[in-house]
């Protein structure tokens, strides 16, 4: 059962919407073929307040936890 948290700045909704993050995410998973649909958890945490460096507007990061139980394959 994999679970994708994904953390992004709040400015990146001005760009799409929290479930197009979530669907860019969730829908490659699914075309794998490796986990079953309702075995796919993906959820999002905005920020707020952060602090990049020179010249960085806006981040997403993608983190993937793979839970016991999966194959090697998947």
């Amino acid at each position: 059962m994999p679970h994708f948290i994904i953390d992004y700045s709040s400015d990146v909704l001005t760009q799409k919407s929290p479930y197009e993050i979530m669907d860019a995410v969730y829908h490659p998973a699914q075309r794998t073929l490796l986990i079953t649909e309702n075995d796919i958890k993906v959820r999002i945490r905005p920020f707020e307040y952060y602090k990049l460096g020179a010249n960085k507007k806006d981040f997403i990061h993608v983190s993937g936890n793979i839970m016991e139980g999966c194959s090697t394959e998947q």
